[in-house]
């Protein structure tokens, strides 16, 4: 009887000892696998984007490209020109210098005078200015380059002050005080003030049009 019980236990026994190692816990269970790196996840957006066709804006970062167009947004076939502007920007789109597919005077009379209007200025005085134009989504814009200089010029958005500034406002005596354009240069889009010794921005004083251009200087131009 003995030598059964025995035998019963030795069947018994490792049938237990094998239900219970099954139950045990995965030594893996509930362990979360590891993430994607940001710059994985970011690697992926792209490949998607790239597939659509829609990169993703990145917020913060302009290229020159947008800012100032130097070829024409629309080409024009090789060998054909235009003796004025308005046919010329009507055929280029958006070009910040004319091109040379435009053949005409390069100080167009009829931009000149409108400019000048605009300004409120008398057009017999207009041999004693200088008007350049442009081409913006197909219209003829122009600026009075003999009063702005930086007419040709992108607005600079960069809050970094120049050594200039910094130079000027270490002067005891500019504390408080608004930098004239002379020490900030023209092209900046904000208003720098001196304070505890240091140019600070103040505030906004140009804005810019959609290609980067002092929206407050330029012009649109209709034709005459």
């Amino acid at each position: 009887m003995k030598r059964t019980r025995m035998l019963l236990w030795l069947i018994v026994i490792p049938v237990l000892l094998s239900a219970c190692l099954k139950n045990l816990p995965d030594k893996n269970a509930g362990k979360i696998e590891s993430t994607q790196t940001r710059e994985e996840i970011l690697a992926d957006q792209m490949a998607a984007a790239q597939a659509t066709g829609t990169a993703p804006v990145v917020s913060g970062e302009t290229t020159s490209e947008e800012i100032e167009i130097r070829s024409g947004t629309t080409p024009i076939p090789a060998g054909v020109t235009y003796d004025n502007p308005w046919d010329y920007c009507q055929a280029v789109g958006t070009i910040s210098t004319p091109g040379s597919e435009y053949t005409g005077a390069q100080t167009h009379p009829d931009v000149t005078s409108s400019v000048l209007q605009a300004m409120g200025i008398d057009n017999a005085e207009a041999g004693s200015f200088s008007v350049i134009w442009r081409c913006m989504n197909g219209q003829v814009w122009g600026c009075d380059s003999s009063s702005y200089p930086n007419c040709p010029n992108p607005v600079d958005f960069s809050s970094e002050p120049s050594d200039v500034m910094k130079q000027e406002c270490a002067k005891p005596e500019m504390e408080n005080i608004v930098l004239p354009a002379a020490v900030t240069g023209r092209e900046t889009a904000y208003e720098w003030v001196c304070r505890n010794g240091v140019p600070e921005i103040s505030g906004q004083a140009v804005s810019a049009d959609e290609y980067g251009f002092n929206a407050s200087i330029w012009f649109p131009v209709m034709r005459q």
